[in-house]
């Protein structure tokens, strides 16, 4: 696949801060939807590093590469197979204001079109939140984001209630991921999740396309899952996780996000490996 400068520029973000980490993951992950009509299987690879300054500040940087293929075994409309690519680098910096409050902000440039990744394709997320530190185990986020997680690039508001119950049991409920961590010993941590995500490509070759005036694909879907997390050693985790994805769709759109196309995909299971470094 040919990336080009697209990448370079993505990488240039984590390069120019490398030599300021003090802590350091990076992960693998495949993911696999399988429909009755079409199955989609993801690999991704991402690393991520981050320093606090004086106790007050923060910085976090994030670079991401994620495919995904489309397979559509039943539907000799369109090409037997689909490939989407996406790169980003996600900087982050955190203010903490008081024992009361923190300020966290977050930048986002990333390219996502279908086969090769073009420099022309760039766009820009974002998210602004606040923590309100309600007590010792209380916290309250309330903030707003520009994303992708209803399958179209907007503005939404984003929010969450945390309760840390014990050390072994805390709740997070708000939009757009709800999560339920329990964890039996320090090795061990189970998670129930509740999530809104989703995605857009910009499309090659819209004559391509089903609908002639396509210019992009757009995914969304509501996942409930259970993930079970294992700490191998003192670096090395693994996390499993099975879910069902509700309201799943595929879509092609205009420029307008007016849907052109709709490739009708069902409700169904999704299944997870990721495997994580962490120093």
């Amino acid at each position: 696949m040919k990336t080009g400068k697209a990448v370079k520029w993505m990488f240039l973000g984590f390069v120019c801060h490398l030599n300021a980490q003090n802590n350091f993951s990076a992960e693998f992950a495949i993911n696999t939807q399988p429909t009755e009509n079409i199955k989609i299987n993801e690999t991704s690879f991402g690393v991520d590093y981050g320093k606090t300054f004086d106790s007050k500040y923060r910085i976090e940087n994030e670079l991401r590469f994620n495919s995904k293929n489309i397979s559509y075994p039943n539907n000799d409309l369109y090409n037997s197979v689909t490939t989407y690519s996406e790169v980003s680098n996600k900087f982050g910096f955190s203010y903490f204001k008081s024992d009361k409050m923190q300020l966290h902000f977050k930048l986002e440039p990333y390219i996502a079109s279908e086969n090769d990744l073009k420099i022309s394709d760039l766009d820009l997320l974002g998210e602004l939140n606040v923590d309100f530190i309600l007590d010792s185990n209380k916290k309250l986020i309330i903030g707003a984001s520009r994303n992708n997680f209803l399958g179209k690039t907007m503005v939404l508001p984003v929010f969450s209630f945390y309760y840390e119950y014990n050390k072994k049991l805390n709740l997070s409920i708000g939009f757009p991921e709800s999560k339920l961590d329990y964890s039996n010993n320090s090795r061990n941590v189970f998670s129930l999740k509740n999530a809104f995500n989703g995605s857009v490509y910009n499309l090659e070759n819209a004559s391509n396309s089903l609908a002639l005036n396509s210019t992009k694909s757009s995914f969304s879907q509501l996942t409930t899952s259970l993930e079970y997390e294992r700490n191998m050693d003192s670096n090395w985790y693994v996390n499993f996780k099975v879910g069902y994805d509700f309201n799943r769709k595929y879509l092609l759109l205009d420029n307008n996000y007016n849907t052109t196309f709709d490739f009708d995909i069902k409700d169904g299971c999704q299944f997870g490996l990721t495997i994580k470094y962490k120093h």
